[in-house]
């Protein structure tokens, strides 16, 4: 998601508190603590979310596939789906909107 530097998002994220700023580069780099990442690291041992157990839960699950996130992901971001390129042009303020809406982060 991350593509070329953009000086209005990094004066955003320069802007967040720790916790935030947290949140949003685990969802940006993959690293997020969703199941995906866990399992890889061996904190967990189910890739699955817990939300849906369709699929793995991945960032890119999380933020554009996931079904019991559509409403929400509708109503912030404009779309039931989005894909990889969908989720680039988002503004980071989105996306971390989105994340604290679901409260799963």
């Amino acid at each position: 998601m991350l593509r070329e530097f953009n000086p209005g998002q990094a004066s955003f994220a320069l802007r967040l508190t720790r916790h935030d700023l947290h949140i949003l580069m685990g969802l940006i780099t993959g690293h997020a603590d969703l199941n995906r990442h866990l399992t890889l690291i061996k904190v967990k041992s189910d890739h699955l979310c817990p939300l849906c157990q369709e699929e793995e839960e991945s960032s890119l699950h999380f933020l554009g596939n996931c079904s019991a996130n559509m409403r929400t992901r509708f109503e912030l971001l404009g779309s039931y789906v989005m894909d990889y390129n969908c989720l680039g042009q988002l503004q980071w303020s989105s996306l971390l909107r989105f994340a604290r809406a679901s409260k799963r982060l």
